[in-house]
């Protein structure tokens, strides 16, 4: 909701989003994934721990790097700020895991990020928008990173 234009909706956003979703429903039912640890690389974890605490941080008001943000944040919430979290973790069941759910999710969150990083660019405060794209680099980085793995992946 906006005050100058009411009810807003993005079907773009709606088409997306919907497409992951139903990426990860269709994995709840065909369990490609095996969700048992394998052995990684020590830079996996490093990355993927890494990543997903600056995520679910998320200190979304500007110069208010607050812990408090662990638990009062709305990354739980936010596409932008859950998406780094899921691929992230996921990464750890690499390379026994749903490649297409892995690749969309990827892709479509490489997309949302540069749509984040690129809107920050335009905000009328200008140090707001600045800190808005900082915030969206996390998932641009996950993404590009995911999606590249994804790529790479060997066929089993």
């Amino acid at each position: 909701m906006t005050e100058k234009f009411g009810l807003v909706f993005y079907p773009n956003s709606f088409i997306l989003i919907s497409l992951i979703s139903l990426s990860w429903f269709w994995e709840a039912i065909v369990r490609k994934t095996d969700y048992s640890f394998k052995r990684q690389p020590p830079k996996v974890f490093w990355f993927a721990g890494i990543v997903a605490f600056f995520s679910f941080w998320n200190p979304d008001k500007l110069g208010v790097l607050s812990p408090i943000s662990l638990v009062t944040s709305t990354s739980p919430i936010a596409f932008c700020m859950i998406t780094p979290i899921y691929l992230s973790l996921y990464t750890l069941f690499y390379p026994d895991i749903n490649l297409p759910l892995f690749r969309i999710t990827s892709f479509i969150g490489i997309l949302v990020a540069i749509i984040g990083i690129g809107m920050g660019f335009f905000m009328e405060d200008r140090l707001e928008g600045h800190y808005w794209s900082i915030l969206h680099f996390p998932m641009l980085v996950t993404t590009v990173y995911c999606f590249l793995l994804g790529i790479r992946a060997p066929r089993l």
